[in-house]
């Protein structure tokens, strides 16, 4: 049986995840939405037996799987009322707009018991595995400094 899943953020993480998902007989596309009324005709066309739900929680309530694809102020709010109703939650990165709103996010998640992931697709690719490996070998050189935002 497929997991009836729920997008939230159909810009092109949301879209690659949507195209990926209905290859995948485990997966479900059953709701979608975002804002753009764009990005929801694009992904129609991924996943034509889905339906676009009127709003973010009403996609989420359609749903045993909430992917994420939002940007972190909202996909806190999300991310919560999804958890509220008991829904599995996979968050893009990253969970929150700073490293202490993302640990609390993450943390909070955990304490309800629900499985919950934050996916970071980038960190297994060639860009980030290279300069990893730079930075262990000493190619990469000293690190001089680093900034936040």
């Amino acid at each position: 049986m497929a997991v009836a899943t729920a997008i939230v953020g159909l810009g092109i993480m949301g879209r690659r995840m949507l195209e990926q998902m209905v290859r995948h007989e485990g997966y479900e596309p059953v709701a979608l939405w975002d804002p753009s009324p764009d990005a929801c005709a694009q992904a129609l066309r991924l996943a034509p037996d889905a339906s676009i739900a009127a709003s973010a929680y009403q996609a989420i309530a359609a749903a045993d799987l909430v992917y994420l694809f939002c940007p972190p102020v909202p996909r806190k709010a999300y991310a919560f009322a999804a958890a509220a109703a008991g829904k599995a939650v996979f968050l893009e990165k990253p969970p929150g707009i700073d490293v202490a709103e993302s640990e609390d996010l993450v943390a909070r998640l955990a304490s309800l018991g629900l499985a919950a992931a934050v996916n970071f697709t980038q960190a297994a690719g060639a860009a980030i595995t290279s300069v990893s490996e730079a930075a262990r070998s000493g190619a990469l050189g000293d690190v001089v400094g680093a900034d936040t935002l």
